[in-house]
């Protein structure tokens, strides 16, 4: 998603306001309604934005307090000795791990230390695609299964703007979605107040998450 705003734009602009409004004012418009904050594509550049906005009262923290907003954060695989992304979970009320429940992934989590499986206090697990059942990918790993959503195949872009244009895929998606961030809510005490901001969201095809 192209365009002059970003987080690069808006860590600049953070500097002299903490204004919360900001965040809106450099989101993009995906398609299905959903305001997103994109990042440099340049690790270094999405670092130094990063550390710019993950300053004390800065605009991520106070967004991260207020109740009145539900924030996803994206981090790609977690690093915990990566500055920004330690930051990061710090403000994070829950940390979701996607991971498919196919063997060479589940086994590879399993066999890392206590701190690589779980980095924040509060970890629970999204599965993608078939595989491994749920509740036996949540004893081996020894965290929560929050929901499972389908695997939808690198490469097949235009497949799946035709799918989000079909009621069904949507229903179904809306569905899936939903029973993902309540059970987040659930399992999550800090988390609850993010359901009743999301699912209104998600029962209008998503155009406020």
């Amino acid at each position: 998603m192209p365009g002059p705003r970003g987080l690069a734009a808006l860590a600049g602009q953070a500097r002299r306001s903490g204004d919360l409004r900001l965040l809106d004012e450099h989101a993009v418009v995906a398609p299905n309604g959903v305001r997103v904050l994109t990042g440099p594509e340049d690790g270094r550049q999405l670092r130094a934005a990063l550390s710019a906005l993950l300053v004390s009262d800065g605009v991520l923290e106070r967004a991260a307090e207020d109740p009145d907003m539900v924030l996803i954060a994206d981090v790609g695989r977690v690093d915990t000795d990566v500055p920004e992304t330690a930051s990061l979970l710090l403000l994070a009320d829950v940390l979701v791990l996607a991971v498919r429940p196919v063997p060479e992934q589940i086994l590879s989590l399993a066999g890392t230390n206590e701190r690589a499986r779980r980095p924040h206090r509060d970890t629970g697990l999204l599965l993608i695609g078939p595989g491994y059942p749920s509740e036996h990918v949540a004893e081996l790993l020894r965290l929560p299964v929050f929901g499972q959503l389908p695997l939808i195949p690198a490469g097949v872009a235009a497949t799946w703007k035709r799918l989000t244009r079909r009621d069904s895929f949507r229903a179904a998606a809306t569905k899936a979605g939903q029973a993902v961030i309540t059970r987040v809510a659930a399992e999550i005490p800090a988390a609850r107040s993010a359901v009743q901001h999301a699912e209104p969201a998600l029962s209008d095809g998503g155009a406020r998450v």
